[in-house]
């Protein structure tokens, strides 16, 4: 009975979270819409108007970005953006590359978002001659979603589908909101992430982690703290040891006119944020550059 009374609060506590995200936190769905196609979980397959380009081969001067978490690394920002530097920036999704805009495949939603940018700044200073951007993104959901729950498959075949041709310069986690709003505790959101962890390591043993500091989305919770248990946790999360690095804190990084919602990023967020995990990424390149690195040469069919 006591099992059945947790599954029961638990189910409850995901139905309220999800009424309040449908009800004041997600965006409108926009004209375009209605031509996009989405896959059964939910992410961006098919948009009017994009690129299909070579996927490019994998050296010492190509930054591949794995992110994945929730509605602000994905399709929810407020300015659609495209890259400056056409095929040397793809956005990959389901074995094949286009050319990198907003919306972004991988994600759901049809708006703006953060990770182009990052790539454009990533050409513009000289830390990269191209990169490749993959996203595992669907808004409005909990880490248990991404460890153990419906976007696990979505998760794994990310992996998998980007483990065939590439390997992640930088693996981006950028999650949280859900989880406050939630109150899911701190050891359970570090269990899940130990566990989303694990098979990322199957695939990449060694590609750095960088863990955002991402829970602030005031429709979803208005007496948001910035020491909240989330936050903390996200910051305890850190071991270098472990390849798991620090990422951008954007609690502390946007201002109230960064977030167009009071949840997800407003162009200058977006801008923001892009400068931030940009430097943060070539930073970490360049502590690298003493260490030879080769190619990476999978074994895969060519792009599509």
């Amino acid at each position: 009975m006591k099992r059945g009374l947790v599954a029961a609060t638990s189910a409850a506590l995901l139905l309220g979270a999800s009424m309040i995200w449908k009800q004041f936190v997600a965006p409108r769905p926009e004209p375009t819409a209605a031509h996009a196609a989405f896959d059964k979980f939910g992410r961006l397959a098919a948009y009017p108007g994009k690129e299909k380009a070579a996927c490019p081969q994998q050296n010492a001067r190509t930054v591949v970005i794995l992110a994945i978490g929730q509605s602000n690394i994905g399709n929810f920002g407020a300015a659609r953006l495209s890259t400056a530097h056409g095929a040397r920036v793809v956005n990959f999704f389901d074995g094949a590359c286009w050319i990198a805009g907003s919306p972004l495949y991988g994600a759901d939603q049809t708006l703006g978002e953060a990770l182009t940018p990052v790539s454009d700044r990533l050409i513009e200073t000289g830390a990269a001659d191209s990169v490749v951007l993959a996203v595992a993104s669907i808004g409005g959901r909990t880490i248990a979603d991404f460890a153990r729950g419906p976007l696990r498959p979505m998760l794994d075949d990310a992996i998998t589908s980007l483990g065939a041709r590439y390997r992640p310069t930088a693996i981006i986690w950028h999650q949280g909101e859900s989880d406050l709003a939630l109150a899911t505790s701190p050891e359970n959101y570090r269990r899940d992430f130990d566990s989303i962890v694990a098979r990322l390591r199957v695939q990449w043993p060694q590609a750095p982690v960088f863990v955002s500091v991402a829970t602030k989305c005031l429709p979803m919770l208005r007496d948001w703290r910035a020491d909240n248990a989330i936050a903390t946790a996200q910051r305890q999360l850190v071991d270098p040891a472990r390849g798991i690095f620090a990422g951008v804190d954007t609690d502390a990084l946007f201002a109230d006119g960064d977030r167009s919602d009071e949840c997800h990023m407003a162009r200058s967020g977006q801008e923001k944020f892009a400068s931030a995990y940009a430097a943060l990424i070539a930073r970490t390149m360049a502590a690298k550059s003493q260490s030879s690195v080769e190619p990476f040469n999978a074994s895969a069919p060519p792009a599509r």
